[in-house]
């Protein structure tokens, strides 16, 4: 594996990078809920299932 897809170092175990203000925001923004946003309350059985039905045009 690349040392670069790596999260912590090898050798000692400590982090090869901190969260910086912009990954602190976006994963806030990313677990944020979402009041009323189209597919809230949706639950798919697999990942297959949740594709097909993104694609589908009756997706209701």
């Amino acid at each position: 594996m690349l040392s670069s897809n790596n999260i912590l170092k090898p050798s000692d175990g400590r982090p090869v990078t901190l969260p910086s203000q912009d990954m602190i925001i976006g994963l806030y923004h990313l677990t944020t809920k979402r009041v009323g946003s189209a597919g809230e309350g949706r639950v798919f059985s697999s990942v297959p299932e949740a594709s097909w039905r993104s694609t589908s045009t009756s997706c209701t």
